[in-house]
């Protein structure tokens, strides 16, 4: 009776929301200047895209105004204009917000090195400062405890946009390294018009990222507690793969482990009710920290009610190449084998630097500062039993340095788009380039004792290209006549357009049978993996990339389709199509889009993800991306799952 009646409240309280309630919404400003370079107008892009996700997703109220519509007009809509990357604001633009200040409107700035907006906002900015050290700035931690922000923030910050705390402003959280020590940095700055955060918010730990920007956004407006309150306690209160609390609780009672977590669910029924009593009481932030220790106590039921993933590869991609620690690969392998990781692809060898030494391309600073990181993963993990594939990120130059990118220009090696424009992209139909490719690969296999070569960026950019004189010549042969209108006739709609697309995979298959021959001469027992799209058979014509082949061929040994997506059915189905290909057995690992722009998932979806791989049969699966956030927030319960009782 008293469970039918906290369920009867708690659902008028959910979907019932009063009309009454009501609040201004939050003004988040996007940039659209014209004078972007091309690495902040992908900074725009993301964040633009990030930012109104994450309100939406817990309930806070907004739109989206361009920068250049600024005027005493458009900010009246509401009380809080969010900047959340806005590199180029003018004069008049500034003092269009000055104005909003004025009429009690209140501001939030990331990432910025204005000082007039900094003298507006009682803070003194510098410019833009960066570090080639990893883990610098890795995490923010607050001075002082305040129940609604959260303790501690990761995320690992190459460059910040450093302030100082002017008059009548306080800071609240500084950044701190990977080791823990005070940077002495700000990371967030209370001023009398709002906050002040010296970085962008990139992915990475969004529970906590959300739960900041809610907090600074409540603090300077109390009405979208009202407004928001509902969709945050919906969202806490479930597994984020079942939608309801009682769904969450009817499934969990239904596992085959559901006795040993009865009492975990006695607590869940407990924190519930209190949440919804607090909730109906308007105390809303009290509902919302019993919400989150809810929210925990069904992650971690559902973790124990799960069937152990024993015989099951979970691998991890560590982007930045370095470990967890920096350099200090015994501690990270120490890490990773304590909670079930078996294997690590680290971001090591690039088209133009790599962070162990080869005569094939240049040093990175990783490797000048802490030494050969392949000798040092491979020396620490094989003692932790962890595999270790060499990350190889072909054709793209974007990581080499201006020097080694300097002597393609012009060279005919590189790609060309259909408006004959040459891309940093070295063109794979070019002899010379797929040389200069594989020779580093079978250097690395022939003097390190890798468990894996793992292909990265095995495929062309987009549909536009590659136009250039070596992939007319190599497509002239494999069509068996000269293209009088290059590159015309193999544009979209072009009379050799479908042949242009089938030559297109083929060249990319030719090029991962060469590795694979040439890495096994020097090493039979290397592994050769693939980063592949998830979506097939858009991806052939895509990128060029026809997986489906290589697995029927035996081309490569492990696929890796990256898989990033929240939505269960489309992974479903994507693994599902991947599972089924002649001569998949046992060669797909899914990847999992744990920390990634198209997904960031809760720790049950990453669970539900797993599950379904292993219903495929696969192996294991491969989940992006190793850092603190990953360390902190899914390590520990992925060592659990491998070690449930």
């Amino acid at each position: 009776m008293y469970k039918r009646a906290y369920r009867l409240v708690f659902s008028c309280i959910i979907y019932l929301t009063p009309f009454y309630v009501w609040s201004e919404p939050v003004l988040i400003i996007e940039e659209d200047s014209s004078l972007l370079n091309a690495d902040e107008q992908y900074l725009v892009r993301t964040v633009n895209r990030r930012i109104p996700n994450w309100l939406t997703e817990i309930g806070v109220d907004h739109i989206t105004l361009k920068q250049s519509t600024l005027s005493n007009q458009t900010l009246s809509q509401g009380k809080i204009a969010l900047l959340p990357f806005n590199p180029k604001l003018t004069v008049s633009q500034i003092q269009a917000l000055d104005r909003h200040l004025k009429r009690g409107g209140k501001i939030i700035v990331c990432a910025s090195s204005s000082k007039r907006l900094g003298e507006m906002m009682f803070v003194r900015p510098a410019a833009k400062i960066g570090s080639h050290k990893h883990g610098a700035w890795c995490h923010l931690t607050f001075a002082k405890k305040d129940t609604l922000f959260p303790q501690t923030i990761y995320q690992h910050n190459w460059s910040l946009y450093p302030v100082r705390p002017a008059e009548k402003s306080t800071t609240l959280a500084y950044w701190h390294d990977e080791h823990g020590s005070n940077s002495q940095e700000p990371a967030l700055i209370k001023s009398p018009h709002g906050y002040w955060f010296t970085s962008l918010f990139l992915d990475g730990d969004k529970n906590a990222k959300q739960q900041l920007l809610f907090s600074c956004i409540s603090k300077l407006d109390s009405s979208l507690w009202r407004s928001s309150i509902d969709t945050q306690l919906k969202r806490l209160t479930a597994l984020a793969s079942k939608g309801t609390y009682f769904e969450s609780v009817k499934t969990l009672k239904q596992s085959a482990n559901s006795s040993r977590i009865l009492p975990l669910l006695k607590h869940c029924e407990e924190l519930y009710k209190s949440a919804t009593l607090c909730r109906s009481k308007g105390q809303y932030e009290a509902a919302l920290i019993k919400a989150q220790l809810l929210n925990k106590q069904l992650q971690r039921a559902n973790v124990l009610s799960k069937k152990p993933f024993t015989d099951f590869d979970i691998g991890v991609w560590d982007h930045n190449g370095a470990g967890i620690y920096t350099g200090n690969w015994s501690e990270t392998a120490e890490v990773l084998s304590e909670n079930g990781i078996t294997q690590i692809y680290p971001n090591m060898l690039w088209t133009g630097k790599a962070h162990f030494p080869t005569p094939y391309t240049d040093a990175s600073k990783t490797l000048e500062i802490y030494g050969d990181q392949l000798a040092k993963s491979i020396n620490a993990c094989h003692k932790k039993n962890i595999e270790v594939h060499l990350w190889k990120v072909c054709w793209r130059l974007s990581n080499a340095n201006a020097e080694f990118r300097k002597k393609f220009k012009g060279s005919g090696r590189l790609q060309v788009n259909a408006e004959g424009k040459e891309l940093p992209w070295l063109s794979p139909a070019h002899p010379a380039n797929q040389e200069l490719e594989i020779n580093a690969m079978v250097h690395a296999a022939k003097n390190y004792k890798i468990d894996g070569i793992h292909l990265d960026y095995i495929r062309y950019p987009d549909r536009n290209s590659c136009f250039s004189k070596s992939t007319r010549a190599s497509f002239e042969r494999y069509h068996g006549a000269p293209v009088t209108h290059w590159p015309k006739e193999v544009l979209k709609n072009g009379k050799l357009a479908k042949k242009y697309e089938a030559y297109r995979a083929w060249e990319i298959h030719q090029f991962v049978k060469k590795v694979n021959k040439a890495v096994k001469a020097v090493r039979p027992s290397v592994n050769v993996s693939v980063a592949v799209f998830g979506k097939y058979p858009s991806c052939v014509a895509s990128v060029a990339q026809d997986y489906r082949a290589w697995l029927k061929e035996g081309s490569v040994d492990t696929l890796i389709p990256m898989n990033y997506t929240h939505d269960p059915y489309k992974y479903r189905s994507w693994l599902g199509t991947q599972s089924s290909m002649p001569g998949s057995a046992g060669k797909v690992m899914s990847g999992i889009g744990v920390i990634a722009q198209e997904s960031e998932l809760a720790l049950d979806e990453i669970i539900q993800q797993m599950e379904i791989a292993r219903s495929y049969k696969n192996p294991g699966v491969v989940l992006f991306k190793l850092d603190h956030a990953f360390e902190k927030r899914i390590l520990p319960a992925l060592g659990a799952l491998k070690n449930v009782k």
